[in-house]
């Protein structure tokens, strides 16, 4: 690694705004529950609820994804670290078919050139916010090997679960539910 300092940044709900696509989801969600309730246990319910919700022509339909806005000062807050030393790297649990969408979105809302790891098909069953990010970040720890890591999601549950997993390593973490305030500290 050419830095030892790490920046990990979610996309939906720290760069994106995923807002209209969520309320368009919950939305179509609930007229297929309307119809489907009444014959359904409440664990097939949970399920039925989930897969259609994540589905890619739903919550992550690629036209819509493409329509998302960037969050109010997010590039400048993303070259501000990069500025001061921080490798990026965008982590978000798109899936791998919204690859190529998602890095067209960074380069035309000029985001600072960063890598890109998206939630591939295989891990679609894993849970993102205490196993799969956690793993991943866990993973580039070890392999990377920076002296500290700066770790911004908007799911606290997903910031505690990173770092637990990643502080027994040694490393110096530190976790965000923000950009604003990750670039407070240095």
């Amino acid at each position: 690694m050419d830095n030892d300092w790490l920046g990990i940044y979610d996309i939906d709900g720290i760069i994106a705004q995923n807002e209209k696509r969520e309320e368009k989801a919950n939305k179509f969600v609930g007229n297929v529950l309307r119809y489907t309730k009444p014959y359904l246990s409440k664990k097939t319910q949970e399920i039925v609820e989930k897969e259609i919700f994540y589905h890619k022509d739903v919550f992550y339909n690629p036209e819509d994804v493409a329509r998302d806005e960037a969050i109010a000062d997010v590039r400048n807050h993303l070259y501000t670290l990069q500025n001061r030393g921080w490798v990026g790297w965008y982590l978000t649990s798109r899936p791998w078919s919204l690859y190529r969408i998602t890095a067209k979105w960074l380069e035309e809302h000029q985001m600072p050139a960063a890598s890109l790891f998206c939630k591939d098909e295989v891990w679609k069953y894993v849970r993102t916010k205490d196993q799969w990010k956690p793993g991943v970040v866990h993973t580039m720890a070890v392999l990377l090997r920076p002296q500290k890591i700066k770790f911004v999601d908007d799911e606290e549950e997903t910031c505690k679960a990173v770092l637990e997993c990643v502080s027994r390593l040694g490393i110096d973490i530190r976790v965000y539910t923000s950009l604003a305030e990750a670039i407070k500290e240095p």
